[in-house]
């Protein structure tokens, strides 16, 4: 396995799917109500990524094994060299 810059092409269908679950696990939790979970979850992304893959201290990766890819990682940098993974999937 190897990790790739994520692509635009990815990273639109990473977004439709991430944006669904977020906004689900929210309303699960009980932070949202389900008629503002599409609206809220959209803003945090755009908030955290507002030039999409190209957003700064955000990295954004495939997960391609064999040419295939399988999943994604999303990390930002934070000071003293620690970072925080916002997401993984594995396919």
């Amino acid at each position: 396995m190897k990790l790739i810059p994520m692509t635009e092409a990815y990273f639109r269908t990473y977004l439709q799917t991430a944006l669904r679950l977020y906004a689900a696990e929210k309303v699960k939790a009980g932070n949202w109500r389900e008629e503002d979970a599409e609206a809220n979850a959209k803003e945090s992304y755009e908030h955290l990524l507002p030039d999409g893959v190209d957003s700064g201290g955000q990295y954004l990766y495939e997960a391609v094994v064999d040419g295939n890819t399988i999943g994604m990682i999303w990390f930002a940098a934070q000071e003293n060299s620690k970072g925080f993974i916002y997401d993984v999937l594995i396919d």
